[in-house]
């Protein structure tokens, strides 16, 4: 008889992470989920370039804009570089110097034990 707690069969070999409130990032139920200041900023541009790139490269593309192809080119491309680039040194900064484990939970499927 497997002890409380033991997992066997296939579930023995899939991840389980206990949940820790300060280590998983739980908010207060009664705080909003969704905000456009602080920590979110970074991801406003993300989505305004995730739309804008498309739509200026199909304006250059069929519609034969010049100035539309212009600007995906040069800008929003070195843009969508630049906010790459900072994700990654971001995702070090977090792993390397403050040890937060953030690339750990962002690569490792994980689900709660039962």
């Amino acid at each position: 008889m497997p002890m409380p707690g033991s997992r066997l069969g296939a579930d023995a070999l899939s991840p389980c992470v206990e949940a820790d409130d300060e280590e998983a990032g739980a908010t207060d139920p009664g705080a909003a989920t969704f905000s456009l200041g602080g920590k979110d900023r970074p991801y406003i541009l993300l989505y305004v370039l995730t739309i804008a790139l498309p739509f200026t490269g199909i304006g250059a593309y069929y519609f034969g804009n010049e100035q539309a192809g212009e600007i995906h080119a040069s800008p929003l491309k070195l843009l969508l570089w630049l906010v790459i680039v900072a994700h990654v040194l971001g995702v070090l900064v977090h792993q390397f110097y403050w040890k937060t484990h953030v690339l750990r939970r962002m690569t490792v499927a994980s689900r709660p034990c039962v």
